[in-house]
């Protein structure tokens, strides 16, 4: 386990409590525990919480809508002293040649309303089916790995090897 960074102190004036309200001595020791924090950038500035709770399932299930409410933020998720997961979430904002990279994000994370395309470097692309069986061993791991396991099409069929292949993600037509 990492050590989480510190965002910049809580407001500890003694009138307000929690939501701005008068301050009540009741309350659990391990309160709002698990967090979700949102950074400008991996060494920016801290810009607030996306989650504070003391309940671990609830800070799980709200990890894939922090990736799409803050796109192009880094995430981290705490448990009080403890840095468990932290991502830079996708922009899904393409270049000039179409291209959005989600690099450091995992097929867990990534949200079902986002495909994948793969991109050689001799050139070709290809649409990457995100529940194909071969791909469902590396649900857990960021698309970099998984793209280290794909192979290309039309490099196979030219007998190149060695060619590197990177996964971009593009939203889903509703």
């Amino acid at each position: 386990m990492r050590y989480k960074k510190t965002p910049p102190p809580r407001d500890t004036s003694p009138t307000n409590g929690k939501l701005g309200g008068p301050k009540t001595t009741d309350g659990l020791p391990d309160e709002d525990n698990y967090e979700i924090q949102v950074w400008e950038s991996e060494n920016g500035k801290f810009l607030g919480y996306a989650v504070k709770t003391a309940i671990s399932g609830v800070v799980v299930d709200a990890w894939k809508q922090a990736i799409e409410k803050y796109p192009g933020k880094y995430l981290a998720q705490t448990n009080g002293n403890y840095l468990i997961r932290d991502v830079v979430a996708p922009s899904g904002i393409p270049d000039k040649s179409g291209w959005a990279s989600a690099q450091q994000v995992t097929l867990a994370e990534l949200p079902q309303w986002y495909g994948l395309i793969a991109r050689c470097s001799c050139g070709y692309r290809a649409e990457v089916d995100r529940y194909d069986q071969k791909l469902k061993k590396w649900f857990g791991h960021p698309l970099q790995t998984v793209a280290e396991k794909l192979s290309c099409r039309a490099c196979r069929q030219a007998g190149r090897t060695g060619m590197k292949i990177e996964i971009g993600i593009f939203k889903l037509a509703r």
